[in-house]
């Protein structure tokens, strides 16, 4: 990251750069235009991705109890208890005048509310799941992965080797838009939109239920087959839904460099060094090589 300037607000994280891999074809076009191309969710290879729904598992009976066991612990606390939501901010308001109450009272006169919050659940889930279906439709995503030395992203994505990773750096003054990438999580299981511990707070009054939270997961969740990619993606909402793709134009200084694929011929490397050289001379340029004794790429100056 440049020294001497802030991270922008927005950003969330703190990573110097991120990589990008394509093919040779895909890598001229990038250098030519200047420009990024990103993808409609329905266009991934992964039939999963982005199209799954949140789910929760609910058993009413148990969490209610745990919920009311973790609210009278909080609610007859010298501490008091930290309101994350409306129904905490209530018993918050109320409880320097409400009576002592034996576990037994407590549960009575709060558990049908507890009850039906957690009613509530399920539909809330559902809904959230419409909503985020209906968003995707207009959205592009950009997909970038953590490293560049990723022999099988290579060999998927960058044409068997004969390709081109990009390294794309986040500038704080030009507020690199991967300064907002989000990390995937990878899992065998779909994400449940709230495990235990979340319901046991919402229920209780301490935590709170963000849909821009449940997007989040619900963009970054991947099957654990994937886990090599180590991706990091970015989301931009509100693109023309009746387009697969739009290519977005990203600042010359955010093209820290550009590594050459290891079975690329030396004509082809010449080219794209040429080109390099003409229209982004700050961007350095290095070449992949096999290790001798690993089975592992190391990379040189070009």
């Amino acid at each position: 990251m440049t020294l001497g300037k802030a991270r922008p607000t927005n950003w969330l994280h703190g990573r110097e750069s991120f990589f990008k891999y394509t093919t040779r074809s895909t890598a001229h076009a990038i250098l030519n235009s200047g420009m990024l191309r990103w993808s409609s969710p329905n266009t991934f290879n992964d039939p999963f991705d982005m199209q799954f729904d949140l789910y929760v598992d609910l058993d009413e009976e148990r969490i209610t109890r745990l919920t009311i066991d973790s609210l009278w612990t909080a609610f007859y606390s010298p501490e008091g208890i930290e309101a994350g939501n409306p129904f905490g901010e209530s018993v918050k308001k109320y409880r320097s005048v409400f009576p002592k109450l034996s576990r037994e009272a407590f549960g009575t006169e709060f558990g049908e509310v507890i009850r039906e919050l957690c009613r509530r659940v399920p539909a809330h889930v559902s809904e959230s799941n419409l909503e985020f279906q209906k968003r995707m439709k207009d959205a592009k995503v950009l997909c970038l992965s953590e490293r560049r030395d990723s022999v099988l992203m290579w060999s998927h994505y960058a044409q068997s080797h004969e390709g081109v990773v990009f390294e794309l750096a986040c500038i704080p003054e030009v507020d690199s838009v991967w300064g907002a990438a989000m990390p995937v999580t990878y899992s065998d299981v779909m994400p449940p939109a709230f495990n235990d511990e979340s319901l046991i707070r919402l229920g209780s009054g301490r935590g709170h239920s963000s849909p821009h939270e449940l997007l989040n997961k619900f963009v970054t969740a991947k099957a654990q087959d994937w886990a090599y990619e180590r991706e990091w993606r970015v989301v931009l909402h509100f693109t023309d839904a009746s387009q697969r793709t739009q290519d977005i134009r990203f600042s010359p200084k955010e093209l820290a460099a550009i590594y050459l694929g290891c079975r690329m011929s030396d004509d082809h490397k010449k080219e794209i060094a040429a080109k390099i050289r003409n229209n982004y001379p700050s961007t350095k340029i290095f070449a992949a090589e096999k290790m001798e004794r690993k089975f592992a790429l190391r990379f040189s100056d070009y």
